[in-house]
């Protein structure tokens, strides 16, 4: 058996320190982050659960909306906070080699939870009225989430390299991106 015999100077075990010092900073930098996230988390669920409170004590309809605004928003915050924690604690790229249907069901989830924000907004809108969403327009969302949901079913199942795959993947990105703009300009559309 041979051994590898490595003579470190002074300057060499300073580099080493620093690259050991570096690592453990942004490894801090990266669990800070997490325990904001989870602030966020904490003050959210109890911004839905006063919410609720208020709803069941004045019975105004714009406040369920906005419990069910408000629990959409934490869902995703959530399904981040875990992504976050555990692209940081597990080795380099784990969670994309080794688990990429996660990787695909937390992208599901975060565009399921985006479309949940928008239809809330909506309805906090048009019950600012004090009229309800057209019954048309609920069947039109809930089918586009079944094709939705659907289309993630058959890119889970799909071989990587399917151009088909790519495809289905392109037009998620799109509905994502788009439910995300429509969330951030806060559309005012009057739903009949």
């Amino acid at each position: 058996m041979r051994r590898l015999i490595i003579h470190l100077t002074e300057e060499d075990y300073f580099i080493l320190n620093y690259l050991d010092n570096g690592h453990r900073i942004r490894l801090l930098m990266e669990h800070v982050a997490i325990f904001g996230i989870v602030v966020n988390l904490i003050i959210g669920f109890w911004a839905a659960f006063y919410a609720y409170q208020a709803y069941k004590s004045y019975a105004y309809p714009f406040l369920q909306s906005i419990v069910h605004y408000t629990v959409f928003c934490n869902l995703g915050i959530f399904v981040f906070l875990i992504y976050i924690y555990l692209n940081t604690n597990l080795p380099e790229n784990h969670m994309q080699n080794r688990f990429p249907f996660f990787k695909d069901l937390g992208f599901m989830i975060a565009t399921l939870c985006e479309i949940g924000m928008v239809t809330s907004m909506f309805r906090i809108n048009v019950r600012f009225r004090e009229k309800d969403i057209s019954p048309q327009f609920k069947r039109w969302i809930l089918t586009g989430i079944a094709l939705l949901v659907l289309s993630y079913g058959i890119r889970t199942v799909l071989p990587h390299q399917s151009a088909f795959r790519r495809w289905l993947y392109l037009i998620q990105v799109e509905i994502y991106d788009n439910f995300i703009i429509f969330d951030d300009i806060h559309i005012n559309i009057q739903l009949i």
